[in-house]
């Protein structure tokens, strides 16, 4: 959200009903390279680091 507590983007997630135990947040490394997994719960969204130009 914006500072007028409009929307700035939504992004779908995915469950991961086998994390062994579910913490808050946490951050861990995708089966891809240089990409990560960002969960909050069992719920995820996978991100990587935008290319330099």
């Amino acid at each position: 959200m914006d500072l007028g507590a409009h929307d700035l983007f939504t992004v779908g997630s995915k469950r991961d009903a086998e994390l062994k135990r579910p913490v808050p947040m946490q951050v861990l490394a995708d089966t891809t390279p240089s990409r990560y997994q960002l969960y909050f719960s069992r719920n995820y969204v996978v991100f990587s680091r935008a290319a330099d130009h």
